[in-house]
């Protein structure tokens, strides 16, 4: 998905703890964070114990964001949840 104002990408996968998601896609090459991302009070308001969070840059390249879906697919198949389609976008 490319979208201009998009720089960044906190989410959590349930059942899943972010370090176990951050460790996979490290696996694959690709670094992401995982953590509180100095917004600890936010987290546990939203009762979260953590968070994943990739970033995007002036350099980021369509091959770095399809290596993060690689690397989300291989999290999806190591925890056996099911994928979903990809969403429709704009272009």
């Amino acid at each position: 998905m490319h979208h201009p104002a998009i720089a960044l990408l906190s989410f959590v996968v349930s059942g899943i703890h972010p370090h176990d998601i951050a460790s996979i896609f490290d696996s694959e090459g690709v670094a992401i964070r995982s953590g509180f991302h100095c917004t600890e009070p936010l987290h546990a308001q939203l009762g979260l114990e953590a968070s994943a969070r990739m970033s995007f840059g002036v350099y980021t390249a369509k091959e770095d964001i399809d290596k993060a879906e690689q690397a989300l697919k291989k999290v999806c198949k190591i925890f056996s949840l099911p994928l979903r389609p990809k969403l429709k976008t704009k272009s």
